[in-house]
C-alpha cells in the first residue's frame, strides 16, 4: 500500500485567502511529497475570497475536496471537525494542517518510515525542544503538539473517549493535544462532572461576575437540583473535597459569594 492510500490530510481555514496561497504553493510544489495526495479543505464559511481561492485550486488539483460549513463554527470546532472527518475515513493515519504555517518537506524520509513502522504519532516540527535531550521527554512533546500540523496520528487512537474530549476541551483552544495525551496513556477524562460544576463552567463566561455570583446564589438551593443550602454542601463536600478531585472543589467555591465562603468552611462547625 502506498503512503498516499494510507494518509487522510485535512486543512483548517478561515479568511486567510493571503495565508492560504502561500500554504497551497508550498504542499503543490513539484518538489512536494503530498501534492497527489487526497486533502481535505475546511473552509469555515469564509468571506474574503478564501472559498473562491479554494475553488480554483479543486480545478487544478482534482485531489482537494473542498468541504465549506453553512456557518462558522469556530477555528477549535473547526479543527476537531478535521479529526473526526479522519477518524471516519479508511486510511491509516491522519494529518491536519493549518493555512498560515511553513512546510518544509526535507525530512519527510523519516516521516515515511515510521508511518510504514506503524508508529502512533510521528512528530513532524522541532521548535519546542531546546536540546536533543528533550526530544524524548513528554513534557517537550506535549507542548510541540498542541501546534496541530506537528503531529502526524494513527487513526486508531482516535477513540470514542478521545472525541469526546477533544469537544469538552474545546474551550481550551488546544483539544490536539488530547490524542497525544492518550497515547502516551496519561489521559484522564473528567470525572465526577455534576451539573453544578457544569453551571459553574458556564457562568463563568458572563462579563458582569456579580450576576454570575448570583446565578450561582439562585442555583445552589434549588429545589429541583439540591433542595437545600446543607444538601448543596454535602453534595460538594463528598464528591470534590478530597485531594483528586480539590481542583473542581476550586471551581465551585471560587464563584460563590464571600459570605457562602465563609458558611461553607464553618458549616460543619456550626
Amino acid at each position: 500500500m502506498s503512503l498516499k492510500e494510507k494518509l487522510a490530510i485535512y486543512l483548517v481555514t478561515y479568511n486567510r485567502k493571503k495565508h492560504l496561497k502561500k500554504t497551497f504553493d508550498a504542499i503543490f510544489s513539484e518538489a512536494s511529497p503530498i501534492k497527489d495526495f487526497d486533502i481535505t479543505i475546511l473552509d469555515n464559511a469564509s468571506t474574503d475570497g478564501t472559498s473562491e481561492l479554494i475553488e480554483e485550486y479543486c480545478k487544478k488539483f482534482p485531489n482537494i475536496k473542498h468541504h465549506r460549513h453553512k456557518v462558522n463554527i469556530g477555528g477549535d470546532a473547526n479543527i476537531i471537525r478535521a479529526y473526526e472527518m479522519g477518524a471516519s475515513s479508511d486510511k491509516e493515519y491522519i494529518w491536519v494542517l493549518c493555512d498560515d504555517d511553513k512546510y518544509d518537506f526535507s525530512g519527510w524520509e523519516e516521516v515515511e518510515k515510521e508511518i510504514n513502522k506503524k508508529t502512533d504519532i510521528i512528530c513532524c516540527a522541532n521548535y519546542c525542544f531546546p536540546t536533543s535531550s528533550s526530544l524524548t521527554d513528554k513534557a517537550y512533546q506535549l507542548i510541540q503538539l498542541t501546534f496541530v500540523p506537528a503531529g502526524i496520528y494513527r487513526r486508531e487512537l482516535f477513540t470514542s473517549s478521545v472525541l469526546i474530549n477533544f469537544y469538552n476541551a474545546t474551550f481550551t483552544m488546544l483539544s490536539q493535544a488530547c490524542v497525544s495525551i492518550y497515547a502516551m496513556n496519561i489521559l484522564e477524562r473528567r470525572k465526577n462532572t455534576i451539573w453544578i460544576l457544569g453551571y459553574c463552567n458556564v457562568i463563568s463566561l458572563l462579563k458582569n461576575k456579580k450576576l454570575a455570583k448570583k446565578c450561582l446564589e439562585v442555583a445552589i438551593p434549588h429545589q429541583e437540583i439540591h433542595h437545600s443550602w446543607g444538601q448543596f454542601y454535602d453534595t460538594i463536600y463528598n464528591l470534590y473535597f478530597n485531594f483528586k478531585n480539590f481542583n473542581y472543589f476550586i471551581e465551585i467555591y471560587s464563584k460563590i459569594r464571600f459570605f457562602r465562603k465563609i458558611q461553607f468552611i464553618y458549616y460543619k462547625l456550626i
